[in-house]
């Protein structure tokens, strides 16, 4: 069994990108109300004094809540980061001369950095990431009169997201291989290399549920909308208060 977790990669940075946007959302919201509060009536305090804002500074303050709200809109809205295989857990089985027989495997790996899985069963190295998989051949193929010759790769534990869609990346260049060799349920994905005259050092890449990491949450929509209300109500408000 082969383990491999992703060490050096989290840092600062990348706990504050896996922040959920809905409580970051909120940490600017509130900011862009308090910059609100500052109308051209509004005092600042400056070496113990209260000093008026003077039109000039009003306008500062305007421009600064511009943007405020135009930067949080562009974080908000910007594509939710996919969390597919990301330190899950993946198992990888050989399957030959069918899908009921286990010629080698099953190995499970923990999808982190580098290469989980190095010539495994003596055909090929497998490179886990995030919504991919990248196999690199390296052997000649064998040519077999079998009804299955190839990859299982399987959510072991039911704890990744279901597969809705499993595609052959443009950089595949494994000899003979098409879409028809590629297919997948919920939990499961299948790669069959039947007949197939593959040579050492073609890849195959699969880009696993690639439209996942283009879809807004939809907790950024509802704090979008929470905000360009809060935002009119703040607008109506001060024109019936007048100047």
């Amino acid at each position: 069994m082969l383990s491999k977790h992703g060490g050096g990669r989290h840092n600062a940075c990348g706990a504050l990108s896996h922040m959920p946007r809905a409580v970051v959302g909120a940490v600017l919201g509130l900011v862009l109300v308090r910059v609100q509060g500052q109308s051209e009536a509004s005092p600042i305090v400056c070496m113990g004094r209260f000093h008026p804002l003077s039109r000039g500074e009003s306008s500062m303050f305007q421009l600064l809540k511009a943007f405020v709200f135009v930067g949080s809109l562009l974080w908000l809205l910007a594509p939710a980061e996919a969390v597919l295989l990301t330190d899950q857990t993946v198992q990888t089985t050989y399957l030959f001369p069918d899908t009921s027989t286990i010629f080698a495997g099953p190995t499970d790996s923990i999808v982190g950095a580098g290469v989980e899985l190095t010539n495994f069963a003596g055909l090929a190295d497998v490179d886990f990431s995030d919504t991919n998989i990248f196999i690199t051949a390296n052997r000649d193929a064998a040519i077999n009169a079998v009804a299955f010759d190839g990859l299982q790769f399987a959510d072991v534990n039911g704890t990744i997201p279901a597969f809705t869609s499993v595609t052959l990346n443009a950089v595949t260049n494994y000899a003979g291989l098409n879409a028809t060799r590629v297919s997948f349920d919920t939990d499961h994905i299948f790669l069959n290399l039947v007949g197939l005259p593959g040579q050492a050092g073609q890849v195959i890449s699969l880009d696993i549920n690639p439209l996942a990491a283009t879809v807004p949450e939809p907790s950024t929509w509802l704090l979008f909308a929470t905000g360009f209300a809060s935002l009119l109500g703040y607008g109506w408000r001060h024109r019936q208060q007048g100047p």
